[in-house]
């Protein structure tokens, strides 16, 4: 954790209160869930709710909080690419790989936003919609996501599944594949989040 991040962004020893509030305290640790998922635990509030105030409040079905807790969360999780469908992207990433001027997105660096005078070098990204940078962005996140970002099982000669994410009884790590569903939706009795 750098102290940049502690000092600005949390107002640890500071005059001021960090961006999610007055930190109690602070530890940086990183966990790897059961379907090999990376989650943080950072940071501790004054005045944060305690976990079973939070249980309880998303159990409420006439909870305020659960509703807002809903729209944060569909706001964050969006499982779809930029520029169309998973197979509209295929096709285009298919096509761009026949272009002897492909550079691939998954080993170079992103393209840098236009120089911009009225913000007086690389774009502030208010004044970027003028230029074709966006649609350039946009391209590579989805080139990215479907080259790094879609589990896919790996088939051998003989129809063996050879993929790395397989525990020892032939099931996926990452519990794929997964039900979807339209909207998140809070299981009533244990207050799940589907």
């Amino acid at each position: 954790m750098s102290e940049m991040f502690i000092k600005n962004v949390l107002g640890v020893q500071t005059n001021h209160a960090g961006l999610y509030g007055d930190t109690v305290c602070y530890y940086g640790r990183v966990e790897q869930q059961g379907c090999l998922t990376l989650h943080l635990h950072l940071l501790w509030i004054i005045g944060s709710l305690t976990p079973q105030e939070i249980c309880d409040k998303v159990m409420d079905v006439n909870s305020d909080f659960q509703k807002k807790l809903v729209e944060y969360l569909e706001s964050l999780c969006v499982g779809q690419f930029l520029t169309g469908t998973k197979s509209e992207v295929s096709d285009n990433v298919t096509a761009a790989l026949k272009d002897d001027n492909y550079v691939d997105s998954t080993s170079t660096l992103p393209y840098m936003p236009p120089y911009c005078s009225q913000c007086k070098g690389q774009c502030n990204f208010q004044h970027v919609e003028q230029s074709n940078w966006w649609e350039k962005f946009k391209t590579c996140v989805d080139d990215i996501l479907l080259r790094s970002n879609i589990n896919s099982h790996k088939i051998d000669r003989n129809g063996k599944d050879k993929s790395y994410c397989l525990n020892a009884n032939g099931q996926c790590k990452r519990q794929f594949p997964r039900e979807t569903c339209e909207q998140t939706l809070v299981e009533p009795k244990t207050g799940a989040l589907t």
